[in-house]
């Protein structure tokens, strides 16, 4: 009995331990190591079976301004905001990475760019919605802190790699138009726009 008790208390902190090495400790979200095991795990899985697989790529618009006018604590707080966003709005089979800084990932198995696109719209007003400072002074004052998303669906022809830098082309088409918006990189190459917002002037 001792001996299969020491083995299941082994077995519980491999996996706590392996928990805590996947996931980001602010946010709460899957970190950038998993990032790149997971969406090797899923472009294997996609070429497998032949099914669609969409990535969204998005980061957040005037962060560093926020940061700097109310400080770090205050921007851990708003991106605290964005784990909790994503996990209100995505499915569960949709894992959602914070790679670094304020730059993020929504991995969407089994989804095309329509769905995919609207999934990052659904997240985009979610967090809006959720912004805790309306009505104060970093509204009236441009610290509003809001995402641009770019959108981009796995082609026959493309990597992981490739799949990458496609949905990141799209988030910054997104944020040269003046960011809280949404761009999917569409089937043809040409950048689909949904105009969220005028473009900052």
């Amino acid at each position: 009995m001792g001996f299969f008790h020491d083995l299941r208390d082994r077995k519980r902190l491999e996996e706590k331990l392996r928990a805590l090495s996947i996931t980001d400790g602010l946010t709460g979200l899957y970190n950038q190591r998993y990032f790149h095991e997971r969406l090797s795990s899923e472009l294997a899985r996609a070429d497998r079976y032949q099914r669609a697989l969409s990535l969204i790529c998005f980061d957040l618009d005037r962060f560093k301004d926020c940061n700097d006018r109310f400080g770090h604590l205050e921007g851990d707080n708003v991106l605290r905001l964005v784990g909790e966003t994503l996990r209100a709005v995505t499915r569960k089979s949709d894992p959602s990475f914070r790679y670094g800084g304020d730059e993020f990932f929504v991995l969407l198995p089994e989804t095309d760019l329509e769905q995919a696109r609207q999934t990052a719209e659904k997240i985009r007003k979610a967090f809006n919605e959720r912004w805790p400072y309306e009505g104060t002074e970093n509204t009236s004052r441009g610290y509003r802190v809001t995402l641009s998303m770019g959108v981009a669906q796995l082609r026959k022809e493309n990597d992981a790699e490739t799949l990458i830098k496609r949905a990141d082309l799209a988030m910054y088409n997104a944020k040269a138009q003046g960011g809280d918006r949404v761009v999917a990189d569409g089937p043809d190459g040409m950048v689909r726009t949904d105009f969220s917002r005028p473009a900052a002037g």
